[in-house]
Order: structure tokens, then sequence, then C-alpha cells
């Protein structure tokens, strides 16, 4: 049975199931919960449980963690039900270097179109990384990266390109939630961060590439050294 306080916040949401078709609000609201680290890797996902708390039917229910199967994110056992997917060194080892071979693309061509308000946003965000790291804020450190990395995503040209980093990088989500949490990571990545910021000063995409390549790769370096990745 998933934990009484988890259930508690699942139940403030029955109100967004109004908004779309069932299957797809229950998909999305899982899938969110599951990459925001709300829903731990492990937990179990029971059907009856779900429906009660969030006041709808198990048939969507059971049509999201089918979905959620499908991507990775929901295991389900025939003896167990369904259950959060565990964070593997598998799929550490398969995501991480697309990712990193992506978004470095991406840098490359992006560091040729960065104007000086795209530097200026991202140094001012590099210094709010800054003070979230040092109160230990990794859900604020989250947000801010998430919003840096976009800025020279939206100054790549190849809209494919950009399509399928974002894709690649919702999957890795819960696994940077973690990563953030390690000790010193935070404060690693904003060092990081003011290096790529400098390679888009010069417009050197060459350098912006590796740097990115290297930002990604430290993340999962970090996240294997967490005992909860098996």
């Amino acid at each position: 049975m998933m934990a009484e306080s988890n259930l508690q916040e699942l139940k403030l949401e029955k109100e967004r199931f109004k908004r779309k078709p069932l299957r797809i609000e229950v998909y999305e609201f899982l899938k969110e919960s599951i990459t925001r680290g709300g829903l731990k890797p492990g937990q179990k996902l029971n059907e009856v449980d779900l429906g009660n708390h969030l006041g709808i039917s198990r048939t969507p229910i059971r049509e999201a963690l089918m979905r959620l199967e499908h991507e990775g994110l929901v295991t389900l056992d025939p003896g167990k039900g369904a259950v959060v997917s565990e964070i593997s060194k598998v799929d550490l080892g398969e995501i991480y270097p697309i990712v990193a071979a992506l978004e470095g693309l991406a840098a490359r061509i992006a560091a040729a179109n960065m104007e000086p308000a795209d530097i200026r946003k991202l140094r001012k965000l590099d210094r709010q990384m800054v003070k979230a790291a040092k109160a230990g804020d990794a859900s604020t450190f989250m947000n801010l990266n998430t919003e840096f990395h976009q800025t020279f995503l939206d100054r790549c040209t190849n809209q494919r390109l950009s399509s399928l980093v974002s894709s690649y990088k919702e999957q890795i989500y819960r696994f940077r939630i973690f990563s953030l949490n390690m000790p010193g990571r935070m404060h690693h990545s904003t060092g990081e961060h003011r290096q790529i910021i400098e390679a888009f000063e010069r417009k050197d995409g060459e350098l912006a590439e590796q740097l990115l390549r290297n930002h990604v790769e430290q993340g999962r370096k970090t996240l294997e050294k967490i005992s909860d990745v098996t």
C-alpha cells in the first residue's frame, strides 16, 4: 500500500482530472509524480488505492500504468502489481551517453546564435543557482537548471535535435534530482555552468559541445555512487 502522506498529496489532485480524458490525465499525473520524485523507485502503485484516493475508476489507472511500463518508468509484475521502476546502471549507461551526444551537438549549433542578452540571462541563472546550492534547495536549483539549459536549446536552429534533447532529458529528470542531492554536486554543477557560459560568450561551438558532454557525464558518474542505483 502506498504511504499515507503520498495518498494525501494525490487526493489534492482530483480537480485536474476534469480537464482532459481520464486516461491522459492519469498518465501525465503519474509520470510527473515519478519523474519529479514524488513517487519513489520501488514504491508500489496499487490500482485500488489510487482509484479510491483520486476518486476515479481503475480502468484509466491501469491504462496509464501500461503506458508508463512501455516507457520504462513502471514495472508490472503479475504477482506483485505495479511498482515504480528502480534506477539502474543499465539505464544510466544507455540514456546518459545519448543525452550527452545530443545536447552537446545542440550546444555547438547554439553557440553561433547566442546573443548578449542570452549570456546575461545565463549568468543571472547561474547566480541564482549558486544561492540555491548554498541553501541546499535542490528543487529550486533544478527549476533554474532546466531554464539554463532551455535558454541555449532555444538558440539551436535544428528543431528536431532540440525536440530529441528535450524528450531524452525528460527521461532522466528523476535521475538528475537524485544526483543534485548528492553532497557537493550542485556546487560542482555551477562551476561547470560558468565554463559553458564562457564558451558561449566566445561563440566557441567546439568547446561548448565538449563542456556539455563532460557536464552530463559528471551527472552520470555522481549517480553511480548512489546506493539506490542497482
